[in-house]
């Protein structure tokens, strides 16, 4: 017999291959065709059962409208689901076919292991139905093979079998085999279970999906290793307000607001977002926080949600990297005004207050203290191309970096002077 893949055409036998059934169709639906196929399947059934057809049998407690919500809960994918049937007998294909004749549901069939895992490769399934006894790869190395590989972990895998001794069971299971349904079967029960396992794979689906949206959420905070680990254990963000050590970074634009009064703001709005751009992406790749932008100013942390020995270190690092980044920005804009523009930093460390700040329709990941307000500062009094870090700051440098000492200076709001030093490069 030849090794096919295909979709059930049980009468008289004739099967087509994979470039003959395209494009796929299920087995759902009401054509004359189908119904053909499902009298002839119906009565090999009954040739084999007796009085056990799949399409005449009595109303069953699988059937009994238990899982009326299952719809409405898979609705969202928007399309049928598929099942796929592994079995090297195609009269037992055609049993199965009979039995999911009434469901809304693509039925795709394999006569052989290595074609099912072709399959799974081109469309992953929703639930495979999966023979032990096949010659060649049996199922329970198919089964093996399909928990081995992260894209198809989490498929629900079916063993029909008229293999029912627990020594087999327990092959089945360390397998990763999902379920079992001995042969022969009851058409209702193995919808039943189908239905099952298609719950479970909605429910996947859906924290899969919240997931991608919290890691989409995350990345507009910090960088994608962050996000992950957050994902990973969330009870690592601690996203409940609290006190924390932070270093703060501001980085603001000098010259913008002259510059912007005279320009486009198509192109003022450009030169933002390209600068925006720069700066984030030089945060993100040394695992800072972004906070927010205000105006032509952008605002960070490195100390929440993850805390980090070598925060300071790295926030300075960012602060480099963002005067290179602009330095290229300001390349793209030589022959126009904003060729003129600089980029002052300020950066201090200290406690501050660290969290979801807001109402409960409208909040923002921040942090609040004296210490975000010294390093605002900071940035104020910083020239074009210079950052300014605190004492405290410099401090947790040692000699990463060469420092220039400014002395104290007078910063707006602040009875007392503060000690800054200027970045230089890195050692």
């Amino acid at each position: 017999m030849p090794t096919e893949a295909y979709l059930r055409t049980p009468q008289g036998g004739k099967r087509r291959s994979d470039a003959e059934m395209r494009p796929k169709r299920g087995i759902a639906g009401a054509s004359a065709t189908c119904r053909s196929r499902l009298a002839v399947a119906s009565s090999r059934l009954a040739d084999r059962f007796g009085n056990f057809g799949a399409v005449t049998i009595p109303a069953s407690p699988f059937d009994s409208g238990a899982f009326s919500g299952y719809d409405t809960l898979v609705s969202g994918r928007g399309v049928r689901e598929i099942v796929l049937a592994v079995d090297d007998v195609p009269r037992n294909l055609d049993v199965i076919e009979a039995a999911l004749a009434r469901e809304d549901w693509e039925l795709r069939c394999a006569t052989n292991g290595p074609d099912a895992l072709r399959m799974v490769d081109d469309a992953v399934p929703d639930v495979i139905l999966l023979d032990v006894m096949m010659p060649g790869m049996d199922g329970i190395e198919v089964c093996r093979q399909l928990k081995s590989k992260s894209h198809t972990r989490t498929i629900p895998v079916v063993l029909v079998t008229a293999l029912d001794s627990p020594e087999d069971r327990v092959r089945g299971l360390d397998a990763g085999a999902d379920d079992f349904v001995t042969k022969p079967f009851h058409p209702s029960e193995l919808r039943a279970r189908i239905r099952a396992h298609l719950r479970v794979r909605a429910l996947q689906r859906s924290l899969q999906a919240r997931e991608s949206l919290l890691r989409t959420l995350f990345a507009r905070y910090v960088s994608d290793d962050v996000a992950q680990a957050l994902l990973r254990d969330p009870q690592l963000a601690g996203l409940g307000v609290k006190r924390s050590r932070l270093t703060v970074l501001f980085a603001d634009l000098r010259g913008f607001t002259s510059v912007s009064e005279s320009s486009p703001p198509e192109e003022v709005v450009q030169i933002l977002n390209q600068t925006f751009l720069a700066l984030t992406e030089a945060l993100f790749r040394h695992g800072g926080t972004f906070d927010k932008f205000i105006g032509d100013c952008l605002m960070a942390f490195f100390g929440a949600p993850l805390a980090s020995s070598d925060d300071t270190v790295r926030c300075v690092r960012a602060a480099v990297d963002m005067q290179a980044a602009f330095g290229e920005v300001l390349r793209g804009w030589a022959d126009t005004p904003f060729a003129g523009l600089g980029l002052g930093i300020g950066i201090h460390v200290g406690d501050a207050v660290v969290g979801n700040v807001g109402t409960e329709r409208l909040m923002d990941y921040t942090a609040i203290g004296d210490s975000v307000n010294l390093a605002a500062r900071l940035e104020e009094i910083a020239a074009r191309g210079e950052t300014l870090i605190s004492g405290d700051a410099a401090k947790e440098l040692g000699d990463t970096f060469e420092l220039t000492d400014l002395g104290v200076r007078v910063v707006k709001g602040r009875a007392q002077g503060v000690q800054v030093f200027r970045v230089g490069v890195a050692k």
